[in-house]
């Protein structure tokens, strides 16, 4: 690299030849630069991270409002009924 930076390189080596009588050995190798695979593979994590993380806020905001609806509709059902089983107009009237 001649401007310093680093990157992901993957490395296949074969043994071809090994010769214990002059003691040589011959290798095959081929470097492959798989730097854009690895920066996919983390940007992918990344965004996986933030759609979870959203996900999980996402969810939490539902239950919040589901839990701020619920409770005054219950008041609200909760009269309904009182008034609807008022069994004279004075039970009625102290409703109100």
């Amino acid at each position: 690299m001649t401007d310093g930076e680093y990157r992901w390189v993957k490395q296949y080596l074969i043994q071809q030849v090994f010769d214990l009588e002059n003691r040589n050995i011959v290798l095959a190798g081929v470097n492959v630069d798989i730097d854009v695979q690895k920066r996919t593979e983390e940007a992918l994590r990344i965004a996986k991270e933030s759609a979870e993380s959203s996900d999980r806020l996402k969810s939490a905001f539902l239950t919040n409002m589901s839990h701020e609806i619920r409770t005054p509709l219950n008041a609200i059902v909760g009269f309904s009924n009182l008034l609807i089983n008022a069994d004279n107009k004075d039970d009625f009237d102290s409703f109100k």
